[in-house]
């Protein structure tokens, strides 16, 4: 038995390999629900893809229920009459609901904030003294809007001094 997630309307891959591999028997997949009900198309005969391995053409998806369980027969006739019982198996097929874009983050506005600061200082020697400092502040902001990052850079000059006489 093995449990297989799937997404509405993906293909179930109905598959069966027999151990030990034998290419000449027959096999059905009989499809119900969680509660038993026959999912459509009900019963459905596997192709023999050889080295033991029997498949559906692709063709069967998954409906709108939590689960298909696929129930595996094995035949040693073709009109499926004489079971062989030593043979067999079964998949459960369960909805996947899950949905990647829940994990992407919900960002909205992305802050980043990088700030430099350059001082530079001066003293001029006189009659006066002239003591001063200049600095200049740097500022770069970034916002995400619909996948696209708007950066605004914002430079601020301020000049400090003071005059002594």
């Amino acid at each position: 038995m093995s449990e297989l997630k799937r997404k509405v309307n993906d293909a179930l891959n109905l598959k069966l390999k027999l151990e030990p591999k034998d290419d000449t028997l027959f096999v059905q997949a009989e499809l119900t629900d969680q509660n038993d009900a026959v999912v459509a198309p009900g019963t459905v005969t596997l192709t023999n893809d050889g080295d033991g391995i029997y498949a559906d053409d692709g063709s069967i998806v998954m409906p709108n229920v939590v689960e298909v369980r696929a129930n595996y027969f094995v035949y040693y006739d073709s009109g499926f009459t004489e079971e062989a019982c030593e043979h067999g198996g079964l998949d459960i097929f369960v909805k996947d609901d899950f949905d990647p874009s829940l994990l992407q983050p919900k960002i909205t506005r992305i802050l980043a904030v990088m700030r430099t600061v350059n001082e530079i200082g001066a003293k001029v020697l006189g009659p006066s003294m002239v003591n001063g400092t200049l600095k200049t502040i740097n500022r770069v902001a970034g916002m995400v809007k619909s996948s696209k990052i708007d950066v605004k850079i914002k430079t601020e000059n301020k000049i400090i001094g003071e005059v002594y006489d």
